[in-house]
């Protein structure tokens, strides 16, 4: 018995398609709504039937079947692909019995687009042949392996089992897999967004028809064989030039297919993404009833579902998920963002998340034009780990949006946050360093509710500490006075904390906060171990909320210079605060959460606490800051021509603000306590 040994099926025409049965087949496709990963479950088939290949031996081990759940089925997958499995298993050869068998599975998979009906066929003979192969691989290891075997009556030497699958598997299905490829890449093409020319798909439908006809024909007639081959054992010491030639002969004629299909799908793809790349630089020229067009465009052009949520086992989404909310689409490389970025970024967008009203969704474009395995595997690990959504394939990216991302939202490789609004429209294309600031205050994240923020931010320990840690943030609340200092000077820091705890002993209420420095060094770690805290009052953040407070001081710096407010006195403090960032020795703040805050650096710090017994009474009447301040900067000198000595009779005028009420104000000129009184116009 020849491997192959009908004649018919080599010698018709595998290329076209006679006329009764494509109408034949074009009667049995009625597809619905339901749809497959075909990509994915292609390569979990390859998994299985090139297990011994190292090129794909860790395939399956990365894949999990609950990826390639079906969506809006009524039925699971595994359900489907038993019941193909079921047709598959019939061994005749005859012609007319294949042909019946193929359009049988036709009909069972008419509610599916062509490129389901090859992958799920394909799953369907992958489990029958991994069957066959893990019991020939087991059965001298496993006992249970070894009964299986016996039952089936399979040879004691499986070696040459073995190569006859091989020879089918290497000869014919690595043409039977390119094929499927060309099919599910045609099925990729977004169609439904942007038309082909219709002689482009006048000439590629009856190609993929035919394609998925003898795709679905050869796996019959190869899972036959196999049958036939198990069956069969006195056959098994014949040589096999003849059924090897055979084989040839059957891969060169999917070839035939093959190329051609391959050449119409590029043509394709590449009318497709001329046409998308028109379409982009005119994007805005109408105007959208919602988001979903845009982010099809963007997101989804060769993916129906291309988002991914946080949970590596949640089933893949459609744009739809994002209907109706502003959207943060967060462009970086693989990598993504420092760790304390990614955490900062996650306490502030999602901890205070404003009844779902906006998503972020992470979009990451590799350096060069193909993705590594190693970017692969880093999107994958990130992706699972982060609580936001992430493109779930991003080398799927069409090149013409990716160019487009580059261009329009200056993507140089450092992140960037684009805010799409509810009808698409960007209304801000650099708000990453907005939502580390403010986080889900700053919705709806435009560039005008940005100005806003800074037009009532006030340079306050509040507005410094914001949210940056749950005891820090009750004393705000409470009101406490608070003094956050830093530096990496292990000898100012001891000389601090104990002039600080003398007065703390001496009755000052203040709350003490260390916010670190650019790095610590041993002795400074030292003074804050547990051992050692007894013998300073302060609190130290831990080192992830350090680099909290300096990366939201650093992203408060490009917000302003962005916004082009660089002259104004929250731009100088800045400045001044990120200097000391990287100097030796030691700096202070002190004040209440919603006073303006003064910066004593170094010596200065420590010679304001040495005089506390001059200013300390002060503190009950003129509050922690105007204390320090009516002694430290004492009245100016006056002219000898100045009138008698005699109450200070400078006044201000100020908009009436609630937070007024009950707080003292300091004197610019004799620092002393202000008098207050109200007026209306």
């Amino acid at each position: 018995m020849n491997l192959l040994s009908d004649d018919s099926f080599l010698l018709h025409s595998l290329i076209k398609l006679d006329g009764v049965l494509m109408k034949n087949l074009l009667i049995s496709h009625d597809p619905d709504d339901r749809a497959i990963d075909s990509e994915q479950l292609l390569q979990f088939v390859e998994g299985v039937i090139f297990c011994d290949t190292p090129s794909q031996s860790s395939v399956s081990e990365v894949n999990c079947v609950s990826d390639f759940e079906l969506i809006r089925a009524k039925e699971p997958l595994g359900n489907i692909i038993s019941k193909a499995s079921s047709q598959i298993a019939c061994t005749s050869n005859k012609e007319s019995d294949v042909s019946a068998r193929t359009m049988a599975l036709f009909d069972l998979l008419g509610c599916y687009r062509w490129d389901a009906k090859v992958v799920i066929v394909l799953a369907a003979f992958a489990m029958t042949y991994g069957e066959w192969w893990l019991i020939m691989q087991l059965h001298l290891q496993s006992h249970l392996a070894a009964s299986i075997a016996n039952l089936k009556r399979l040879p004691t030497d499986a070696r040459l089992l073995q190569h006859k699958f091989k020879a089918i598997r290497s000869v014919l299905f690595h043409r039977v897999m390119d094929l499927t490829r060309s099919i599910i890449r045609f099925y990729t093409l977004p169609t439904d967004i942007i038309q082909l020319d219709g002689e482009a798909k006048s000439q590629a439908n009856p190609q993929v028809y035919a394609a998925a006809y003898w795709v679905i024909r050869s796996t019959l007639m190869c899972s036959s064989r196999i049958v036939n081959l198990v069956s069969a054992k006195y056959e098994l010491n014949r040589p096999s030039t003849a059924a090897i030639w055979e084989l040839t002969s059957l891969a060169n004629r999917m070839s035939s297919i093959c190329n051609p299909l391959k050449q119409q799908v590029e043509t394709c793809h590449q009318q497709i993404e001329l046409k998308l790349r028109r379409r982009l630089k005119n994007l805005y020229s109408e105007v959208y009833a919602n988001n979903q067009v845009v982010l099809r465009i963007l997101l989804g052009m060769h993916d129906e579902f291309p988002l991914k949520d946080n949970a590596s086992q949640a089933k893949p989404k459609g744009v739809s998920e994002l209907k109706n909310k502003v959207v943060l689409l967060l462009v970086s490389t693989p990598e993504l963002l420092q760790v304390e970025t990614l955490l900062l970024l996650g306490e502030k967008l999602y901890h205070q998340n404003l009844n779902d009203s906006y998503e972020l969704v992470w979009v990451p474009i590799s350096a060069s034009s193909t993705w590594s395995d190693t970017e692969r595997g880093t999107f994958k690990f990130l992706s699972d780990s982060m609580p936001w959504r992430s493109i779930r394939k991003p080398w799927l990216l069409s090149p013409a949006v990716v160019d487009y991302i580059k261009q329009a939202w200056e993507f140089k490789g450092e992140p960037v946050m684009a805010v799409l609004d509810t009808l698409g429209v960007v209304v801000n294309s650099s708000a990453l360093d907005m939502a580390l600031i403010w986080g889900a205050a700053a919705f709806p994240f435009s560039g005008s509710r940005e100005s806003e923020l800074w037009k009532e931010a006030k340079w306050t320990l509040e507005f410094l500490l914001d949210d940056i840690d749950p005891l820090v943030s009750t004393w705000i609340e409470e009101g406490r006075d608070i003094c956050i200092f830093g530096g990496n000077d292990a000898e100012w820091i001891k000389e601090f904390s104990t002039k600080m705890k003398d007065m703390i002993n001496a009755g000052l209420r203040v709350k003490v906060v260390y916010v670190g420095a650019i790095s610590f060094s041993q002795l400074v770690t030292k003074i804050f171990t547990s051992s050692d805290r007894r013998k300073t009052p302060s609190v130290s953040l831990s080192a992830t909320r350090q680099r909290f407070f300096w990366l939201r001081l650093e992203s408060m710096r490009r917000s302003k210079l962005q916004m082009s407010s660089n002259d104004d006195e929250i731009m100088h403090q800045l400045d001044n605060l990120l200097a000391l960032k990287c100097r030796q020795d030691g700096w202070a703040i002190m004040g209440t959460p919603k006073d303006s805050v003064k910066v004593l650096q170094g010596r200065e710090v420590t010679e304001c606490l040495s005089t506390f017994s001059s200013w300390g009474c002060n503190v009950a009447s003129l509050g922690l800051l105007g204390a320090i301040r009516s002694a430290a900067e004492p009245p100016p000198s006056k002219p000898l021509s100045s009138p008698k000595p005699g109450p200070c009779n400078h006044f201000k005028a100020v908009a009436y603000s609630d937070e007024l009420v009950g707080r003292t104000v300091i004197c610019d000129h004799c620092k002393g306590p202000m008098e207050m009184f109200f007026m209306s116009e």
